[in-house]
């Protein structure tokens, strides 16, 4: 059965099944080694997984990547992401990625501009 997203009642879920939607996405998306970090203490990102890329040419490879699932009725603010940032810094995944029904405050999108670095891997 294909889901379209205009099929999804954002407002019918919970954090947990958005999380749960999303692991989902991501288990469908090729991704393995896919975590669901449950609970308060995620150390950043609510799902871990890695992702293998297959090149004839030279060996393969293998990213790590981070994804944090806002579910939110209105713009996620930059306090949501500053902890998690912080994590991604140190952990230091390929990627993060945040996954959201909503859409980034304009103060959220300013915050992100000015503290992007671009020696950071993701």
């Amino acid at each position: 059965m294909n889901i379209e997203e205009a099929d999804i009642d954002y407002s019918k879920l919970n954090s947990k099944e958005f999380e749960e939607l999303c692991f989902d996405i991501i288990l469908r998306l090729g991704f393995h080694s896919v975590v669901w970090r449950k609970g308060g203490a995620d150390n950043g990102r609510d799902i871990q997984a890695k992702f293998t890329t297959i090149n004839p040419l030279v060996e393969n490879y293998i990213e790590e990547w981070f994804f944090e699932c806002k579910l939110y009725s209105n713009g996620i603010p930059p306090d949501e992401l500053s902890s998690k940032i912080t994590w991604a810094d140190a952990e230091q995944p390929q990627h993060f990625v945040l996954l959201t029904n909503s859409h980034l405050t304009n103060n959220c999108r300013t915050w992100i501009n000015r503290t992007r670095d671009n020696n950071k891997p993701y």
